[in-house]
């Protein structure tokens, strides 16, 4: 059996709708996208070869071993954009498969912060307000600093071979946009995606941890740094499964956009010159939402 390597990374922004894209590509006869999203294995390789879910190049290879006759072979992880938290990616994945094509979409970098904070409330923890949560994890604003996480692969891999859209955009003409991430990776473009819904969506209750904010308070202490070392992964995982549900307070919304709005237009000041066009569909961005 010929051993399949993926030619097609969606590699972000977190946040942005990449869940969605990869179950819409994955529809198409002739892409196989892993059925395990997520696996990270670029990125683990650069921080712990032991995290993830893929140890060895054996086990993230087994991901595609269904793929058949495929042309296009794909998966999908936002890790793959998080300089600087994991670096390097660009250049394992180019060494791995040369001629690899990239998706990066990204959406409103203020609506995808906010939905960050929510995400690690949901998964890590997280539990102070938003504004220091924001101010306080460089990460959040990282990840929606779009021209950093972008030039690695145009560099490397060049523009044409990079295919770059937004969320908005994806939402408002999904059957045009598909129709022409198809015709750029020379598959079918006649192919009609099924109505299979969104994926990853917000909610409006998230899963907060019952110990939340004594959490938030061992944080800023050299205690938390011990302790996440000495707790085993298993009393980790049983840890997180302590949650009750808790709304979106949104009220907190206000000041966490003041922040970041002139970091975030900065910088998409920057992707504009990188990307020598304009993002309009970004309202909040831009404050045109009223």
């Amino acid at each position: 059996m010929s051993i399949k390597i993926p030619n097609l990374f969606i590699v972000g922004a977190m946040k942005s709708g990449t869940s969605s894209l990869h179950n819409y590509l994955a529809t198409h006869p002739e892409i196989y996208m892993s059925q395990f999203k997520e696996p990270q294995y670029f990125a683990d390789l650069g921080k712990d070869p032991s995290r993830g879910i893929c140890k060895t190049e054996e086990d993230y290879l087994n991901l595609f071993k269904d793929a058949g006759n495929a042309k296009i072979i794909g998966e999908s992880s936002t890790n793959y954009s998080k300089i600087p938290e994991f670096t390097g990616v660009t250049a394992r994945i180019k060494a791995f498969s040369p001629e690899a094509r990239i998706i990066y979409i990204m959406r409103d970098p203020v609506e995808r912060a906010l939905s960050h904070y929510w995400e690690r409330v949901k998964r890590y923890l997280e539990g102070r307000d938003m504004l220091s949560t924001i101010q306080n994890e460089p990460d959040i604003a990282n990840v929606g600093y779009y021209a950093m996480q972008l030039k690695p692969y145009l560099e490397l891999f060049g523009r044409d071979r990079v295919f770059i859209l937004t969320l908005e955009s994806l939402n408002a003409n999904k059957t045009e946009m598909l129709q022409s991430i198809f015709e750029w990776l020379e598959v079918d473009s006649s192919f009609q995606v099924p109505e299979i819904g969104k994926y990853n969506v917000g909610q409006e209750e998230v899963p907060m941890f019952i110990g939340a904010p004594l959490v938030a308070m061992l944080r800023q202490t050299p205690m938390w740094s011990i302790l996440t070392k000495l707790l085993p992964q298993s009393l980790s995982a049983n840890i997180r499964k302590l949650t009750r549900p808790v709304k979106r307070d949104m009220s907190q919304a206000p000041a966490a956009i003041a922040y970041l709005r002139p970091i975030l237009l900065q910088q998409t000041e920057e992707l504009c010159q990188l990307l020598d066009r304009q993002f309009p569909e970004w309202t909040t961005l831009y404050d045109r939402s009223v």
